[in-house]
């Protein structure tokens, strides 16, 4: 009969010294890492935020041009975040989740709006349209996350619309002027 050896020849696996080493170098290299993380989540909230008010303006100018009227984008600035509005010209459409009369609508939070409340209008060209039916100077909406900080790109972004209806979309310092 063989006799039972709890640790026959050489052992197998880690010794605690070991895991506890290893444990050390991975809490030290997540330290490191979770900062710089924490800075491309709010990069990557502004410019998710941006092309969404970038689609909003797209959407408003393509319903003007297929509808053939005039078809406004409303944006507020809220406390913590910015919300947008496109409204039906004639208000008999209403998407879902929007209120009476808005065919498009988006809320959102973290990244504010700068300019405040805005109202802009697309013709049935796809311009900018104003009272005396076209207008030539850009319109430069900026969004920042609330907790930017001067010295980093990409957590602003302005967002310049040209008489034309040509929408462009670009990271700021957050240290530039307004």
């Amino acid at each position: 009969m063989r006799k039972f050896r709890p640790f026959p020849g050489k052992a197998k696996g880690f010794t605690l010294i070991e895991l506890i080493v290893v444990i050390t170098i991975l809490a030290v290299l997540a330290t490191l890492a979770a900062p710089s993380f924490r800075e491309t989540i709010k990069t990557n909230r502004v410019i998710s935020q941006s092309n969404e008010l970038v689609a909003l303006l797209n959407f408003a100018k393509s319903e003007a041009i297929r509808r053939g009227v005039n078809v406004e984008v409303v944006l507020t600035a809220t406390a913590n975040g910015w919300s947008g509005r496109v409204r039906d010209p004639i208000a008999s459409d209403t998407a879902p989740g929007c209120s009476l009369g808005v065919i498009r609508c988006a809320e959102n939070s973290r990244v504010i709006l700068q300019s405040g409340t805005q109202t802009l209008s697309f013709n049935s060209r796809g311009y900018r349209a104003a009272a005396d039916d076209f207008v030539f100077d850009p319109i430069t909406l900026f969004l920042e996350h609330e907790d930017c900080r001067p010295g980093l790109v990409g957590q602003r972004r302005s967002v310049e619309i040209l008489g034309t209806g040509q929408i462009t979309s670009l990271p700021v310092d957050c240290s530039s002027e307004i």
